[in-house]
């Protein structure tokens, strides 16, 4: 069983209530269940890779702020997300898991690869 990613839930009622979404809008938008909306909400599962896909990309949710809690809740572009696969979802949630002299580590190491090719 995979371990409920914390906070996650609450800020996505956050971001439901401040965009002034139902439940069922955020189920349409991503083509589930409002039940299963309900499900992550009250943090029974983890949102799927199909949900946080649909929300980042049609509402311009920040991921950063979504499973961090840090940053803007809205950003003015997320267009990268589009690309994005369900292994980049799990490497950012493992780097955002980091305290921040790891993830600075790791940030300036991946800037070092790509400076040199």
């Amino acid at each position: 069983m995979n371990e409920i990613i914390p906070e996650i839930n609450k800020r996505l009622i956050e971001f439901r209530k401040k965009m002034k979404l139902s439940q069922q809008e955020i189920a349409d938008t991503a083509q589930i269940s409002r039940a299963y909306i309900t499900q992550v909400e009250t943090g029974r599962v983890n949102p799927s890779f199909k949900l946080l896909h649909k929300i980042l990309l049609n509402y311009n949710l920040s991921i950063n702020w979504l499973l961090s809690g840090k940053g803007e809740m809205i950003v003015s572009d997320n267009s990268i997300i589009n690309e994005m696969t369900e292994e980049h979802y799990k490497l950012v949630k493992k780097l955002l898991e980091f305290d921040i002299k790891k993830q600075s580590k790791l940030i300036n190491g991946f800037i070092d690869i790509i400076e040199t090719d």
